[in-house]
């Protein structure tokens, strides 16, 4: 909830303690070390772990006065709170909710930490910078402290409080949209200097994307050492009931590398895979992928129908059965890599095509109500959130409001669930109720 004037003159008023704070300066944070970093996630994490009846607040650009109102002083730059979301969120044992909103008061703008009463104790799964894994820190009065044994069973024993279920989905969707953005930096980043690829058609301009983050109770992660395990056995599983022809996120022998998973070289580590770059005899087509340990993973590729020639030329067709099949596949396989983990909830998905515009439907399968058209637009990004029961539940009814809006582009005027299950059959292998 935004901070109102009135609260903020309230707060002004107020002293330092359990649900305040102010600071002179805004925080490091772009470009600073982990150690500087650490300063302004022990300040939240300490927030989040105080008990209290009410928000608490960390006001950046004022002056602390002792026995006075305090003075504003300004900020001359803010902190972007996707980002910071991000670094927290991805380093805690479970999500904190908190948001960072720029103010306007006095001819100038303060920084606004908000921090709701939530469910705790919080810590860190890892070290970092100047604070330790496990170790649970909260407010004393003003000050920054450890928690106690003691404290912390008091914390657990607290009656349950939930985050907020609408802050806590807005998180995982920034968090899944800047997962797919870094995806596609760095597909171009390994596609860049010509099209090394030799491919029909360039392939950073014919290529679509496909991601999906499983958001889990508690934050969970898989351990890095067995992901790459997990994923072939995912990878069988998914080839048991759909039949792909080259499965996705598939590791195979050394294509398959350890790197960060943020485009400039910072980040934990995620797995990659990359067959964008060899030479066409080397190729079935163009392929790039990447997974992380906490259930995030994309996959960057080239249109299949350009290397069979639908539509006459590459650059030209699109297949709706192969457009349905592979999401079919993408659905299948967030299901199965879901349930390697303890308290699975939800799935996002994002997916994104390239190089529409030039493209015309490559035949009508299935008596589908066809106008010989061609999209008007280059590029189309579809999304959605489904619970992991509804993955085995309604599949088809996920396939077909992920692929359907790429299909409406080129005239279907009834594309919907009932078309994608009369596809099914010609690339299902056994009932999705397995």
């Amino acid at each position: 909830m935004a901070l109102t004037l009135d609260k903020l003159e309230q707060l002004l008023n107020e002293e330092e303690g359990g649900t305040l704070d102010f600071k002179r300066t805004q925080y490091p944070f772009d470009g600073a070390d982990d150690a500087t970093k650490s300063e302004l996630l022990k300040d939240i994490l300490a927030f989040a772990n105080t008990p209290r009846q009410e928000p608490a607040y960390v006001l950046i650009g004022v002056d602390d006065v002792k026995g006075g109102r305090s003075r504003v002083t300004g900020v001359d730059r803010h902190l972007d709170d996707a980002k910071l979301q991000q670094f927290v969120n991805s380093k805690t044992n479970r999500i904190v909710t908190f948001s960072y909103q720029p103010l306007h008061t006095e001819d100038c703008e303060i920084g606004v930490i908000e921090i709701p009463v939530q469910e705790r104790p919080i810590y860190l799964r890892t070290d970092f910078g100047k604070l330790g894994k496990e170790k649970v820190y909260l407010r004393h009065s003003s000050s920054t402290a450890i928690a106690s044994p003691d404290e912390i069973v008091e914390m657990s024993n607290a009656p349950m409080r939930q985050s907020d279920p609408e802050q806590t989905r807005r998180y995982a969707q920034q968090r899944l949209i800047d997962w797919h953005r870094t995806g596609e930096k760095r597909f171009l980043e390994l596609t860049a200097g010509g099209n090394r690829t030799q491919w029909h058609v360039p392939v950073k301009n014919h290529s679509y994307q496909f991601s999906y983050l499983i958001s889990t109770r508690g934050n969970e992660t898989l351990g890095e050492n067995s992901l790459k395990q997990v994923l072939k056995k995912v990878a069988i599983e998914v080839c048991d009931i759909v039949s792909t022809g080259y499965s996705m996120f598939e590791p195979i022998g050394d294509e398959v590398y350890v790197v960060p998973d943020e485009h400039g070289g910072t980040g934990e580590d995620v797995f990659e895979f990359n067959l964008t770059t060899l030479r066409e005899s080397d190729l079935w087509f163009p392929d790039f992928w990447r997974v992380a340990p906490d259930g995030r993973a994309t996959l960057v590729r080239a249109y299949r129908e350009d290397r069979d020639g639908y539509g006459g030329r590459a650059g030209a067709g699109l297949s709706p059965e192969i457009l349905m099949r592979e999401i079919t596949e993408l659905v299948t396989h967030s299901r199965r890599f879901s349930e390697r983990f303890d308290n699975p909830m939800e799935v996002f998905f994002r997916c994104s095509w390239n190089g529409l515009e030039n493209r015309r439907i490559s035949y009508s399968a299935n008596e589908l109500n066809w106008y010989e058209v061609s999209p008007k637009v280059n590029h189309r990004t579809t999304e959605g959130i489904w619970s992991v029961s509804e993955l085995a539940r309604d599949w088809s009814g996920i396939v077909a409001e992920l692929g359907c809006p790429i299909l409406r582009l080129f005239g279907c005027d009834n594309c919907d669930q009932a078309y994608v299950e009369s596809l099914a059959p010609k690339f299902v292998i056994r009932p999705r109720s397995t």
